[in-house]
């Protein structure tokens, strides 16, 4: 990473419960904030909750990987979970309504989220792999930064060479092999 001059923060997440997850997420948003990112990537469904806490001028991108009903469980064993599940499965649609692109890992999770609110354009399928022929047919519009000022990116999720992860600091390196500052 040092060759990258890429500045890298880690904020630990708490790890077990759904729970937790979503708590870490409500600290993420200030985070991130602060921070003034010309682009936010989330990586992972569960991530969709921190959307709802941003200004809605930075662009987002959100990889939709897992259907919500596989975060949150609608037969959850007392009535006040299963209310309370319900409603973080809708934050979850209305986070992905709101993100500038997301981005599902296949068809009937695209054809779900258009059903619930995400415009068709802006979800675009990327199915599970790595291809040169993957992109994206319209790109988050940029945020306006000065000339020679580095590209602010935040990406929130694990990295990890396992889930392919890692290559995304391949892409910070081509980025600055084209001159681009990050």
């Amino acid at each position: 990473l040092e060759d990258l001059s890429v500045s890298v923060e880690v904020l630990p997440s708490p790890g077990g419960s759904r729970m937790q997850m979503w708590w870490w997420c409500l600290r993420l948003i200030p985070w991130i904030a602060k921070r003034n990112p010309d682009l936010v990537l989330l990586l992972g469904s569960q991530m969709a909750p921190v959307r709802l806490g941003l200004p809605a001028s930075f662009p987002t991108v959100l990889y939709w990987n897992v259907h919500p009903s596989q975060l949150f469980d609608r037969q959850a064993p007392t009535l006040l979970a299963r209310w309370f599940n319900i409603a973080l499965t809708r934050l979850s649609y209305l986070a992905a309504a709101r993100a500038s692109v997301v981005l599902p890992i296949g068809a009937r999770l695209r054809e779900d989220l258009v059903a619930h609110g995400v415009h068709p354009l802006r979800a675009v399928t990327v199915p599970l792999g790595v291809s040169d022929n993957h992109s994206m047919p319209r790109k988050p519009s940029p945020r306006e930064h000065l000339p020679g000022e580095a590209l602010r990116l935040i990406i929130a999720g694990s990295i990890n060479a396992e889930r392919g992860r890692d290559v995304m600091f391949d892409g910070i390196a081509l980025l600055k092999s084209q001159s681009l500052s990050v």
